[in-house]
């Protein structure tokens, strides 16, 4: 019995080791990122639009809500725009069409590796149905996007966004039913492609 304490008891520490190894060396990637990021606004000569908060403060706010999961980046950009609203709404759209991509591609890239299904046959067929998709998921995303901050350099205006995964997934299921309704997919392809839309397009980054 004892013997069986001191074996959890040490496991216990084992993982609180862990955890807090794993902690700093996410505080060390996260300082890492935000050096980087900050000398490329100064590099820029950027400045902070709507906001009070320093960029430093504000990036790592971001960084933070992004290393807590439960949220995704997605970052809008607009250049050469005559006014801050116009900016506003250019980079938003930008950044719902730089989503509505990327899970686009992931998806493709799923489908074609991991589906099983003869995609060179399908390929034809299929286009309409990415189309669509891609297009449902940009429109989806309109309540979903929260900006974080923006900033505004001479010539070029970036928003960064903090999308909620599960608001995500349920765009992308939604869009999914859409363009399968749109494009008239067989049931094959829409029952495969349904098996990745829970896995966010980030993740391929990283993989």
């Amino acid at each position: 019995m004892k013997t069986f304490r001191l074996f959890t008891s040490l496991s216990v520490m084992l993982l609180m080791v862990f955890a807090a190894q794993t902690s700093i060396a996410q505080s060390k990637a996260q300082k890492k990122e935000i050096k980087a990021k900050l000398k490329y606004f100064k590099k820029e000569k950027a400045e902070v639009i709507g906001s009070s908060r320093s960029l430093e403060v504000l990036l790592e706010k971001h960084y933070a809500k992004l290393d807590a999961e439960g949220y995704e980046e997605t970052i809008g950009v607009s250049e050469n725009c005559p006014t801050t609203n116009l900016c506003i709404q250019h980079a938003t759209n930008n950044a719902q069409v730089q989503y509505a991509t990327l899970a686009n591609s992931f998806l493709k890239g799923k489908m074609v590796s991991e589906s099983g299904l003869d995609a060179a046959r399908q390929e034809g067929a299929m286009d309409k149905f990415y189309a669509a998709y891609e297009k449902q998921i940009s429109s989806n995303l309109s309540g979903i996007l929260k900006q974080s901050f923006a900033v505004k350099t001479k010539d070029r205006f970036e928003i960064y966004f903090l999308i909620d995964e599960d608001g995500a997934a349920r765009a992308r299921r939604q869009a999914l039913e859409r363009a399968v309704e749109e494009s008239r997919a067989n049931q094959e392809w829409a029952n495969s492609a349904s098996n990745f839309i829970n896995q966010s397009p980030d993740s391929s980054l990283t993989e």
